[in-house]
């Protein structure tokens, strides 16, 4: 939901949402976001929520994947996280990928301001994901964002034949 207006991403590096859905109703939520406070990243948001036989179960997220370059865009990931249901350790394996750029302004509503040197910055990856649990399956979507500094390796063909056999 993006109602709210621009969202000033300065100190922004990066944040992971990641949903997972079983076929018998179990789901899972996560979102986590770090931020850079006086020139060191830490973790500003953290939260997990597993939904079981019609109840909501606060989680804590142990393990989620962070993305720090393009170099694990296609790479299958490991995510844990812990309920009063357990631990539930996944893996997931994205089946794609779409991404864009932004900049320290992110905004649908003024989608071409510049933003000066620092103008999309930031790639926000989408992914629809498939995930095993514990011998079962789940369908879900992973998306993370990260620095720009090396964005442009997405496009690198021998990295998405040895992901994807393609």
């Amino acid at each position: 939901d993006h109602s709210r207006g621009p969202r000033y991403l300065e100190h922004f590096p990066g944040h992971s949402w990641i949903q997972a859905h079983f076929p018998e109703g179990d789901s899972l939520a996560l979102y986590q976001m770090w931020q850079v406070v006086d020139g060191v990243e830490k973790e500003a948001l953290s939260e997990a929520t597993i939904y079981k036989d019609g109840k909501f179960h606060e989680a804590k997220v142990i393990y989620s994947p962070r993305m720090l370059s393009t170099s694990n865009i296609v790479c299958d990931y490991q995510l844990i996280v812990e309920s009063d249901l357990g631990r539930w350790e996944l893996t997931g394996k994205p089946q794609g990928l779409a991404f864009f750029s932004y900049g320290t302004l992110m905004s649908h509503f003024t989608p071409s301001v510049p933003t000066g040197i620092n103008e999309f910055f930031m790639t926000n990856v989408e992914q629809p994901t498939i995930f095993t649990c514990n011998g079962r399956r789940a369908v879900g979507h992973t998306e993370r964002s990260y620095p720009r500094l090396e964005a442009e390796k997405v496009f690198d063909g021998e990295l998405l034949k040895k992901a994807y056999g393609r």
